[in-house]
């Protein structure tokens, strides 16, 4: 009988990646970037630049991605898409700096990477989800990649810097190093998701995660996890707009060792939607650190108790992408009106009538309309409005139980 529950509790913990059981991670300086100065989390630095990581399972597992919609894609897109097809794979690898877009030899280049990883790392060549992340204005630098997997290769591990190493190499315009892992009970059971990631510019719905790894050790099937991916793809990723400009690169991909012990998940169940939950959380959560890496301040949107989640996925994007909003905000104002005509190109039978809108910022919370009244606000919450950090629209329907939040930034430098 079936006992995993369906507490949603996330506990945050260390070790990135390789928290959970059945992962190596490292990072390796090939040549491609240049030395410099790294910000490491709690504020410290090195000097010291990896631009090759890599991700390796003990074995193959079952594994999910999600690729950029851009209609022309890098060459590792392609190879990855092949090479992911039967729903596993036993390697995540990613090199930085120079990307492998609009190359002439470009996907035979990506299958010699997936070759070397093979002869030197012990990695079946078809078990391989390849990216490639960077400028593509000059020739990818394929003969320094090549010999810099041997080191790559020696370089991983299962600590807590080794996943730091990994998610260093896939810096480019990001500011910070990004990664996070949490655990969460499955009934008696304690399983761990962690990930690393990547994202500064060219940051846009859909697939706008430009490029993150995550591992997990649930034991759910590759149907099931596909399943959980691409709602948490849709409900967090696609729901991010930093610059308005989406990359041919982008690559999502969770792989799952299934070495936490709970009963495999294979259904839609209480298992199933504990650990979409906790994954689209998890998501939502890296979409966060994403956004207020950009250096500009944040802005965010939720949309509830509308009909559908599509539709709130729908206007809660369409609101923290709208530039009108975005400079109005900046400035410390806000006009419900720009909400409410947004609102009303969802469809005929959205009752814009009945909505509510809030906006939050600091300690903060204030209502701006109800029933499509606006409501007048204090100067002194303008000025508060003008100077924080993190303001949050909170669009408030009554007509169903769905909602959806959209991640974005204002356009004002912090």
């Amino acid at each position: 009988m079936r006992k995993n529950g369906v507490d949603k509790t996330l506990t945050l913990i260390e070790g990135g990646v390789c928290a959970p059981e059945g992962f190596l991670a490292g990072g390796y300086h090939c040549g491609i970037s240049a030395y410099g100065s790294v910000t490491l989390n709690g504020g410290n630095s090195r000097d010291i630049r990896e631009d090759l990581a890599l991700i390796k399972a003990d074995r193959k597992y079952p594994t999910a991605c999600a690729f950029t919609t851009a209609g022309v894609c890098g060459a590792p897109v392609i190879v990855s898409k092949y090479n992911i097809r039967h729903g596993y794979a036993s390697a995540m690898f990613c090199n930085s700096g120079i990307a492998n877009v609009l190359q002439e030899q470009g996907e035979d280049m990506a299958k010699a990477i997936c070759f070397a990883l093979e002869e030197k790392g012990k990695i079946s060549r078809d078990e391989v989800v390849i990216t490639s992340t960077g400028s593509f204005a000059q020739n990818y630098p394929y003969e320094m990649v090549m010999n810099g997997i041997a080191g790559l290769v020696k370089n991983l591990g299962r600590s807590h810097e080794h996943s730091l190493a990994a998610a260093r190499a896939m810096m480019t315009t990001d500011r910070h190093v990004k990664q996070v892992s949490y655990s969460f009970a499955l009934g008696a059971y304690t399983c761990k998701i962690g990930a690393i990631f990547k994202g500064g510019a060219h940051v846009c719905p859909n697939m706008a995660t430009t490029l993150c790894f995550i591992t997990t050790d649930v034991n759910v099937s590759p149907k099931m996890l596909q399943r959980a991916f691409n709602f948490a793809v849709a409900d967090g990723f696609n729901q991010i707009c930093i610059d308005g400009v989406s990359s041919p690169n982008d690559t999502a991909c969770i792989m799952a060792s299934g070495k936490a012990g709970n009963y495999i998940v294979d259904c839609v169940d209480s298992e199933y939607r504990k650990f979409s939950y906790a994954l689209s959380e998890t998501v939502k959560r890296i979409c966060k650190i994403l956004v207020a890496d950009s250096g500009k301040k944040t802005f965010s949107c939720t949309v509830s108790g509308i009909r559908s989640k599509q539709l709130a996925r729908t206007l809660s994007k369409q609101i923290v992408s709208s530039i009108a909003i975005r400079h109005s905000l900046a400035k410390g104002l806000i006009d419900p009106a720009d909400i409410i005509c947004l609102a009303t190109t969802l469809s005929e039978f959205t009752h814009v009538e009945d909505i509510k809108i809030s906006v939050k910022c600091e300690d903060t919370r204030i209502v701006i309309s109800e029933d499509t009244g606006a409501l007048p606000y204090q100067n002194s919450f303008q000025e508060k409005l003008k100077n924080a950090n993190e303001i949050e629209i909170l669009v408030a329907f009554r007509e169903g139980n769905y909602s959806a939040s959209a991640f974005g930034v204002l356009d004002v430098d912090i």
